[in-house]
């Protein structure tokens, strides 16, 4: 999957609490695990990835620091892989269709911005991959605990 976002540039384990596990001088999020990008559903909170071809991400409980969050997933119709320009808008529309709708605010005058997960060509092709997921993220690119499901910001 490629990662795309709008300024061109989660694992959500309700069962796990606020502990945190020391590990050689290093406190670690119980719930923080990696995750492959094709096991990323809406709900998982996730820390920040390379740009270009994804195939893992570091989930995160949502109740811990991340910095994404998927809020939505769709497909993108057909059998021929419409071409990165394509797919790109398809991701752009169909995520800023679901913004609104899920943090309570327009994105015009949202402290919130979006990125995306979007099939490549070889995923479309090879894995029949279809899905766009739509994420989360604050502008600044801080890392924020909770939700931003309602927030209204």
């Amino acid at each position: 999957m490629n990662d795309d976002s709008m300024n061109d540039d989660s694992m959500n384990d309700d069962s796990t609490t606020d502990s945190t596990v020391a590990t050689e001088d290093t406190l670690v999020d119980p719930a923080e695990q990696a995750l492959d990008v094709f096991d990323v559903t809406v709900g998982d909170c996730f820390d920040d990835f390379s740009i270009g071809q994804v195939s893992e991400v570091t989930g995160r409980s949502c109740e811990s620091p991340h910095l994404y969050e998927v809020y939505a997933a769709f497909d993108i119709p057909g059998d021929i892989y419409p071409g990165d320009e394509e797919v790109s808008t398809a991701a752009t529309d169909g995520c800023l269709e679901r913004f609104e709708p899920f943090v309570g605010e327009p994105y015009e005058t949202s402290i919130l911005d979006i990125s995306f997960l979007t099939p490549t060509l070889e995923s479309w092709t090879l894995g029949d991959d279809r899905e766009v997921l739509c994420m989360v993220v604050n502008v600044d690119e801080t890392p924020r605990v909770g939700s931003a499901a309602g927030v209204a910001e």
